[in-house]
C-alpha cells in the first residue's frame, strides 16, 4: 500500500496546471460540502494555510497590490521574510494580515 502524505499530495497539486488545480479544489468543495457529510471547521479545511509561507507574488495577490508596491513595503521594513529558499523570500500570513489591516484603516 502506498500512503500519500499531505506534503506529497500538495506537491502533486502544485504541479498541476492552474485550470486543473481549480477543478481539483472545486471537486474537494463539492464532496466536502455535499449533503450527508459532517460539518468541518474552517481550521480543518484551511488550517494548513496558516503555516504555509507566501511567495512574493502570492503575498502581493493576497494584499491586492502590485509587485512594485510590495517591494516598497519590503524596502521600508514593514514586511520581512520568515524564510528564504535560494533567492526567493517567503512571507508569513500573520505579517501579511497585519499589513492588510493597516492598509484598510
Amino acid at each position: 500500500m502506498n500512503a500519500n502524505t499531505a506534503e506529497a499530495v500538495f506537491t502533486q497539486v502544485e504541479q498541476l496546471s492552474t485550470a486543473e488545480q481549480d477543478r481539483f479544489f472545486v471537486l474537494i468543495a463539492r464532496r466536502t460540502f455535499a449533503e450527508n457529510k459532517p460539518t468541518y471547521t474552517h481550521n480543518e479545511i484551511f488550517g494548513e494555510l496558516t503555516r504555509t509561507p507566501f511567495t512574493a507574488s502570492d503575498a502581493a495577490e493576497y494584499l491586492e497590490i502590485s509587485m512594485a508596491t510590495l517591494r516598497r513595503i519590503i524596502k521600508s521594513g514593514k514586511l520581512t521574510p520568515v524564510s528564504q529558499v535560494g533567492r526567493s523570500c517567503l512571507y508569513g500570513i500573520e505579517n501579511l494580515r497585519e499589513i492588510k489591516h493597516q492598509r484598510r484603516h
